[in-house]
């Protein structure tokens, strides 16, 4: 009879004891077919578990629920060969079991349609022991999970969010994050598929350059044209690149023949007409159908008249400083609910007209 060489146990990582759970271990020397385990209850100093499986693999597998939730326990092993020679316990390590924790995307669902290009993403962690979250990754993956992004390590509960920059529009990506708790403990929100469809805006600006050797300039030509405004009075404010009217009109001097893009920014929209030409050829208002708010575009050609109808449809809330919109608890606002018409978000209005056809285009700036 021999005493064969003592094993050691890795370091255990928390776990959660509901599910079964592999314990991995080190040993050198005679192969070793079976191994002992025992459990201890570090509180109480009881065994909760004393076991022997047949195996040639370093580990064993103890089935759920033999350990408790919220509590700390010491593992110890000893192993045993063809011959039925056997070695010492190993030292004693300590380990702890948890509930798994809630972790996910507290603002994303899979398979949500996302109306912006840069999205912030927010995440709710909950543990019903206390165990702390020690870090977290964000990843952002193609539709083939190709992975595309990741954010780098964050250690702190106090602001759980990320924004990811850049994402196309009419394209489908898989967005997920990775953690670890204070004791080790892996958490994953798993794959969760988003699909990006927001409103751009044509680019209505067109730019032309001219060089010129002999003077060594350069000549710019646009099509944008400079219009004059008249004021009805004098009940109004300029300011932050705005003109704030209290029960006054403004009127743009520049007529509507031919081709144009007429693009208007305005906030604080009350229902009804809002704007017209001095001709009556076109006028644009708010109106309210069932809880939804449109623009409605009407126009009068002089043979006929007609009205379009767009939903005034969500995007990113921002400052004039174009920085995101928080609330309160420092959550950001990435989206304006159209059926709960904001007055106080900007909204651009944007009529075309070509060969006499006209179109209209409207959302939250």
């Amino acid at each position: 009879m021999i005493t064969l060489n003592t094993p050691s146990v890795y370091p255990v990582n928390a776990f959660d004891p509901s599910y079964p759970h592999t314990f991995a271990f080190y040993y050198s020397g005679n192969q070793a077919v079976s191994n002992r385990i025992i459990i201890t209850d570090n509180l109480t100093q009881k065994q909760i578990y004393d076991n022997r499986q047949d195996g040639l693999k370093l580990n064993h597998t103890v089935p759920a629920n033999t350990m408790e939730s919220g509590k700390s326990y010491t593992v110890r092993v000893q192993i045993f060969d063809a011959d039925d020679n056997y070695s010492n316990f190993s030292d004693g390590v300590l380990f702890y079991c948890y509930t798994a924790p809630l972790f996910y995307f507290s603002n994303v669902n899979n398979n949500d349609f996302v109306s912006e290009a840069n999205l912030t993403l927010s995440l709710c962690y909950s543990q019903p022991e206390n165990e702390l979250l020690n870090e977290y990754v964000f990843y952002l993956y193609d539709s083939s999970k190709n992975q595309l992004y990741t954010s780098g390590s964050f250690h702190t509960e106090n602001n759980l969010t990320h924004t990811v920059y850049g994402l196309s529009n009419n394209t489908a990506y898989y967005i997920r994050a990775l953690g670890k708790t204070k004791r080790g403990m892996s958490i994953d929100t798993g794959y969760i598929k988003i699909n990006v469809k927001y409103n751009t805006v044509k680019a209505n600006f067109h730019f032309e350059a001219t060089n010129d050797k002999k003077t060594g300039c350069v000549t710019l030509k646009t099509n944008v044209l400079t219009v004059g405004y008249r004021l009805a009075n004098n009940n109004f404010v300029l300011g932050n690149g705005e003109v704030t009217l209290d029960d006054n009109i403004l009127t743009y001097e520049a007529g509507t023949d031919g081709d144009l893009t007429l693009i208007v920014q305005a906030r604080q929209i009350p229902l009804g007409q809002f704007l017209k030409t001095t001709d009556d050829a076109i006028s644009l208002k708010i109106v309210r159908v069932s809880n939804i708010y449109y623009a409605a575009l009407s126009v009068n050609t002089g043979a006929a008249q007609y009205n379009i109808f767009r939903e005034i449809t969500g995007a990113t809330l921002v400052t004039d400083k174009r920085k995101q919109v928080i609330d309160s608890c420092d959550n950001h606002i990435v989206v304006a609910d159209p059926a709960n018409y904001n007055q106080n978000a900007p909204v651009t209005f944007v009529i075309h007209k070509k060969n006499n056809v006209y179109d209209i285009a409207a959302y939250y700036n």
